[in-house]
């Protein structure tokens, strides 16, 4: 009995993990979400707070956190990022370009005509290092984002953090 129950363990295994990955798919997708992102496109409804330190058995990466972020924002996550800049760092002017659709893009913010920080949004499936490598040359600050790995919310609080740490910009 022990032979079956591992088999039976083994398919069920594989089974669940296979249906996870085609419903992650599913959810975010290769390509940028053009139009309205909502909770019912993101990986679960469920809601919770982020635990003061989390760690990956608690829940907090399997639900969408109650703080806003990219999956309960009412747009798709490049309209998202946009905004948090628009409202949260509205000394700067950010500026967005595509690099590869539906793969990278990124954000300058720029003060004075000077650029500050660039912000690079990509796929967990994008190995591209070539906007990185040019920053870290010209000494310009660089942050990247994943917009699609799952469990990874990009709050507005840790995207604020974020950006405010590599703009040398204290914490209120």
């Amino acid at each position: 009995m022990s032979l079956l129950s591992s088999i039976i363990n083994k398919v069920k295994n594989e089974v669940a993990g296979k249906v996870a990955e085609a419903v992650v798919g599913e959810i975010l997708g290769d390509k940028p979400q053009t139009g309205s992102q909502s909770t019912a496109n993101a990986p679960s409804v469920e809601h919770t707070s982020a635990p003061s330190e989390p760690d990956e058995g608690c829940g907090y990466y399997d639900r969408i956190p109650a703080e806003e972020c990219q999956y309960n924002y009412n747009g798709n996550y490049v309209d998202y990022f946009r905004m948090i800049f628009r409202e949260d760092f509205a000394g700067y002017e950010a500026k967005y370009s595509e690099l590869d659709i539906g793969r990278r893009s990124y954000f300058t913010l720029e003060r004075n005509g000077r650029i500050e920080l660039v912000v690079e949004l990509m796929t967990e499936k994008s190995e591209a290092n070539k906007l990185r490598n040019d920053c870290k040359e010209t000494g310009t600050p660089y942050l990247r984002f994943y917009f699609d790995h799952f469990g990874w919310w990009n709050t507005r609080t840790y995207v604020r953090e974020r950006v405010r740490g590599a703009l040398g910009i204290s914490s209120m």
